[in-house]
């Protein structure tokens, strides 16, 4: 009988609504958390944390790709810049030298004639140095930070390269003028002559030192001038075998302090190599009849 009692107590207690409702709700959560189930809560957040992970890898990839090509892209543009610009270094070195060589035998020919006549125009517009600065902007297009100390380093050496042309330029100019006037003493027209021989100097210093800046300390840039003057001189043989490429003592006492200076700017070693080379060049442009300096020459009206 007790036994009986015991079991109807249960019964009516699992038939309460509200126990059946609590089971209900406990079978629902246990099943909700062992199923397997794309939306549920728990999971769909996994997945995001899986996605964004997918997707940072991807993203690493795509950087690490753009880093090379980057890398890359600068090495080609580095190059390509060394190339052009050793070239044009090169080319303004050579035309500085011809340049003094012929303003050296210009004054030893207006010395001989006390500064009576005076150059045409054309001749010493030849003088004057042509260097294209419109595109001196692309020493500042770097494609990685760490060369864009080192591209405003070689802008500001190309910037003072273009400054010291100007002033070279300015320089002939006023020479010019001064030549043309026979009222302006000899003095001051040798001054000018002085003023010119420096100015080259300078230039061709900065030159030197901005490709030494760019292309390292063995760049054969400056080696470039003797070179060409031995290309110049090869090209008149049949001229400057003749024996008056000798120089004459008071001449060499115009030309040695020009060269000696020079040489210091230029840091030359093969001085006397490059300088019997100049002394035939200049021998050249005294004595040439149909290209030299004479033929150029103009009288003042008594």
């Amino acid at each position: 009988m007790q036994s009986t009692d015991t079991l109807k107590i249960i019964t009516d207690s699992l038939l309460n609504e509200g126990h059946l409702r609590k089971i209900q709700e406990f079978t629902q959560e246990t099943a909700s958390n062992t199923a397997f189930s794309f939306w549920r809560e728990a999971d769909f957040w996994e997945y995001i944390a899986i996605g964004l992970s997918v997707i940072a890898i991807l993203f690493a990839v795509v950087t690490a790709i753009a880093q090379w090509k980057t890398e890359r892209n600068t090495r080609m543009f580095l190059s390509m810049k060394t190339q052009i610009y050793e070239s044009i270094f090169k080319l303004l070195l050579q035309d500085l030298y011809r340049i003094q060589c012929d303003i050296l035998s210009l004054q030893i020919v207006l010395m001989e004639d006390n500064f009576l006549s005076y150059p045409a125009d054309r001749y010493l517009k030849r003088m004057m140095i042509k260097f294209d600065d419109s595109n001196l902007d692309s020493f500042l297009v770097v494609f990685n930070k760490k060369y864009k100390r080192e591209a405003e380093e070689h802008y500001l050496d190309m910037q003072e390269i273009s400054r010291l042309t100007h002033d070279y330029n300015i320089n002939v100019e006023m020479l010019m003028e001064h030549l043309k006037e026979s009222s302006i003493d000899t003095n001051t027209k040798l001054v000018d002559f002085s003023i010119i021989y420096n100015s080259i100097g300078f230039l061709s210093q900065r030159i030197i030192k901005t490709a030494m800046s760019i292309y390292g300390k063995n760049s054969d840039v400056g080696l470039s001038i003797l070179h060409y003057a031995k290309r110049a001189l090869a090209s008149k043989d049949h001229i400057i075998s003749k024996d008056y490429c000798v120089i004459s003592p008071k001449y060499e006492n115009i030309i040695a302090p020009v060269f000696n200076d020079y040489f210091q700017y230029t840091n030359i070693s093969d001085t006397k190599e490059i300088m019997l080379l100049t002394h035939k060049l200049i021998s050249y442009e005294l004595e040439s009849s149909e290209l030299g300096v004479k033929r150029c020459l103009i009288k003042f009206k008594s």
